[in-house]
């Protein structure tokens, strides 16, 4: 919402700047995400009069104009097209300042040019820039241009929660700055809306133009005035500004007048050329199903029977709420109008605007629920009409109203301060609340115990919670007495399963991985995509009654497959590796059948190259291997002790792919490969590792310590070993039984490499490991290291059946 600081003054006295302004406003709950300086100071700008124009004897575009501007006649040469003598125009002159451009004497083509004619645009009214900007022609030359238009000004862009619609506005924005001020003065400051008097004449409104409601849920209030005698015109410079600098596009005096009302007052209005209104009767009603409707954006538009619409006698004319229809436009030739301003239904324009892609400034307030203005608004505005447009207002207003008044609702003040844990006198709440709108009537029986009355336009109160948020909002979250009536507690311990996510995540970052969220709501095809068959019971999903797309019609039951969209997407940004965890909630049906039960999980994926390419160092990918030493990496910081098993699981490499078992307990996950036939379906090269585990059983057994241990004082001592074994022999088992050789001082085992060919029998394969060994408190002898290789090439013996390589 952009709101001017200078309007901003003239309905509330701001005794701050703009930047301490903003502070204020951010303070209370309107995040000020811009403040922009615009306009000109129009310094040296005056009104001129184009006594003579003639043509440019070295140029064809441009022309050579005599200009009176009051104190003296200036030479300037001039390229707009379509001017002529007795024209009046802003007039830049010497010293003159726009933007960045510094009017001075020059010559162009020969000429000498002694000031600038102005477009629009240059003087920052609009974005015009056909021609230069015509002025009335009443206008005394040399007249200072700023007594036409505002000067320079401030904008705030501010972030407007959505269930404050009241804010959407200057006047709610005033209201707010006044609050503020009551508090720090101590005393009630008010706002001064623009004062309306309308000089009515003697015809009635009741007698030309007849209103019904038929859907009164959908319609509450509806109300209409009449206006006859409108010229159709530019609006006044002023008021195109104002509306240019708040980012709407100024058309012309009757549209310009709703408009202004529209960012003054927040309540959307809308005229109708009442000659084009059949039979004169407006009728609130549904639309037809199928019913065409032509909006003023010059589209057809096929209307439904959920959809409100604002009809005449023979059709419908305007898209209630949302946007007014062609056929009912106001032209250059309308001369009576119809003005509307009335209540909609908030839930039914949301459905409306979006189910037709029409999203208005109407649509954004009504859907929001503004409410409280409508008969001020159309005041407002009929007074512009008449002030700019000699519109004459017929007697009266026709008011069509079911909305019920604001109902009072009972407030222990005391249950406030317990939610705010303050000790805020009642007297400043009071002072807030009063300067807020609201009515607060304190029972003669109990002092503690209020009867609160919200203000029309605020939707949002309804219970004591929400004036607590009021209170403390104006009285400044800083600014609160620092003793408090509330009794707090010790912080309690974190539940284990958040401090078992927190270590997961910090081991799995240190690991170089990060860390994705995707959408728990996901498509039934993303599942079969990633490989699950079937007869699988992860198939069997949780649907959405009414899901919004296809795409999010289903509950997930498996993390994985959107963490293989997420590599999807990166490797066609051009990804050169994928390293990411999530942790997650995935659901199923209950057994029984009504409801779903949910179970968390943790899912890794792993994708590209491992290591770049360099002058010296060959590329190499993500394989197996690097899931094995993430997960057992993670499962060191956890103190988890789990075997993994060799396993088939569809859609995996038959080889490549193992069940996780905690030791002693239930297998709580896999770790695999993607096969390449899925690869190749999913359009990815290289090689998918895919780790999913569950949680509880995870965090149930799960228990991290801090180790340290001083640096190593002695060296190490490394010593080969290579052998032969069956293909069945896994690189885990090898691990287990040099562990468990009666070796207690190695330190690392690393496998660096694996031959299977010449010299190995079909079915084996050479495996060379380098081992470590490394005593704390002194230096191995050659004989004992030798003696540690003698014992682990008999445990290999005995317990593999290899066949040590010399």
């Amino acid at each position: 919402m952009r709101i001017s600081y200078t309007w901003l003054k003239e309905l509330v006295d701001v005794p701050y700047s703009p930047q301490e302004l903003a502070e204020i406003l951010t303070r209370q709950g309107m995040a000020v995400d811009a403040l922009e300086k615009v306009g000109a100071s129009f310094d040296n700008i005056v009104v001129g009069k184009l006594l003579e124009v003639q043509p440019h004897p070295n140029a064809d575009a441009l022309s050579v104009c005599r200009v009176d501007v009051g104190a003296e006649t200036l030479q300037i040469v001039c390229g707009a097209p379509n001017i002529h003598a007795g024209q009046q125009v802003p007039v830049a002159l010497i010293g003159a300042r726009l933007g960045e451009l510094a009017i001075k004497k020059s010559k162009l083509r020969g000429i000498e040019s002694c000031g600038m004619c102005c477009a629009a645009d240059e003087l920052g009214i609009s974005q015009d820039h056909s021609s230069l900007l015509f002025l009335d022609e009443g206008l005394t030359p040399g007249t200072p241009f700023e007594a036409l238009v505002a000067g320079a000004d401030y904008i705030f862009e501010l972030d407007i929660p959505n269930n404050r619609p009241d804010l959407l506005n200057h006047i709610g924005v005033a209201r707010e700055i006044a609050a503020h001020l009551a508090v720090v003065r101590g005393t009630l400051a008010h706002v001064h809306p623009p004062v309306v008097v309308l000089r009515e004449v003697a015809e009635e409104v009741a007698h030309a133009v007849r209103v019904r409601i038929e859907d009164q849920h959908l319609c509450p209030r509806y109300t209409a005035r009449v206006l006859r005698g409108v010229r159709i015109a530019a609006s006044p410079l002023w008021l195109q500004a104002r509306l240019h600098r708040l980012g709407i596009r100024p058309i012309n005096n009757v549209v310009d007048a709703t408009n202004l009302v529209l960012l003054e007052y927040g309540h959307p209005l809308h005229a109708f050329d009442l000659a084009r209104v059949s039979g004169a009767e407006i009728i609130v009603r549904r639309a037809q199903d199928g019913e065409l409707l032509r909006t003023l954006d010059d589209v057809e538009r096929r209307l439904d029977t959920q959809m409100l619409v604002i009809a005449d006698a023979a059709r419908a004319v305007a898209l209630a709420g949302v946007m007014g229809g062609a056929n009912t436009e106001v032209t250059a030739t309308t001369t009576d109008i119809l003005l509307e301003s009335a209540y909609f239904d908030g839930p039914c324009i949301r459905r409306t605007a979006k189910l037709l892609g029409l999203q208005s400034e109407a649509s954004a307030r009504f859907e929001r629920g503004v409410r409280g203005a409508a008969l001020e608004a159309s005041a407002r505005a009929a007074q512009l009409m008449c002030d700019h447009a000699g519109a004459a207002v017929l007697r009266g207003v026709v008011d069509v109203n079911y909305a019920p008044a604001p109902a009072a609702f009972p407030c222990r003040y005391s249950r406030c301060v317990t939610l705010l844990g303050l000790a805020v006198p009642a007297r400043d709440a009071r002072t807030v609340l009063d300067a807020l709108g609201f009515t607060v009537a304190v029972d003669a029986r109990d002092e503690d115990l209020w009867q609160v009355t919200p203000p029309t336009y605020r939707v949002d109160c309804a219970e004591a919670p929400d004036l607590a948020e009021d209170i403390v909002r104006v009285l400044g979250y800083d600014t609160v007495p620092t003793d408090s009536t509330a009794t707090f507690h010790d912080a309690a311990m974190p539940a284990p399963i958040i401090r078992w996510r927190e270590q997961v995540r910090d081991a799995l970052v240190g690991a170089g991985l990060h860390e994705a969220m995707t959408p728990s709501l996901i498509s039934p095809d993303t599942l079969t995509a990633a490989g699950v068959p079937a007869d699988a019971p992860e198939l069997n999903t949780v649907g959405l009654v009414n899901a919004m797309t296809q795409e999010q019609a289903v509950l997930r039951t498996l993390l994985y497959p959107g963490l293989i969209k997420v590599v999807q997407r990166n490797t066609a940004f051009g990804a050169p590796a994928v390293r990411m965890f999530e942790l997650g909630r995935v659901y199923r049906p209950k057994p029984a059948g009504a409801g779903f039960e949910e179970e968390e999980r943790l899912s890794i994926i792993l994708w590209g190259a491992a290591t770049e390419k360099g002058v010296w160092d060959s590329a190499r990918e993500l394989d197996f291997g690097d899931g094995v030493a993430v997960l057992d990496g993670l499962l060191a910081t956890l103190d988890v002790q789990a075997t993994r098993t060799v396993a088939a699981r569809a859609g995996f490499h038959p080889g490549r792919t193992a069940t996780v078992t905690l030791a002693g307990g239930p297998i709580i996950g896999f770790i695999g490969e993607l096969e390449q036939r899925l690869l190749r379906a999913l359009d990815l090269r290289g090689r998918v590792v895919i780790i999913e585990l569950l949680a509880e059983p995870l965090c149930a057994v799960a228990n991290p310590r801090r180790r340290f241990t001083p640096l190593p004082r002695f060296p190490l001592a490394e010593r080969d070993i290579a052998f032969v074994v069956p293909d069945a022999i896994t690189h885990q088992r090898v691990q287990e039984v040099i562990a468990n050789a009666s070796v207690t001082f190695v330190t690392a085992v690393t496998l660096f490499d694996v031959y299977r060919g010449e010299h190995v029998p079909a079915g084996h394969r050479s495996m060379a490991y380098r081992i470590g060994y490394r005593l704390p408190d002194r230096t191995l002898t050659d004989a004992e290291i030798d003696a540690a290789q003698q014992t682990m090439a008999a445990a290999l013996t005995t317990q593999l059946g290899a066949q040590i390589r010399v």
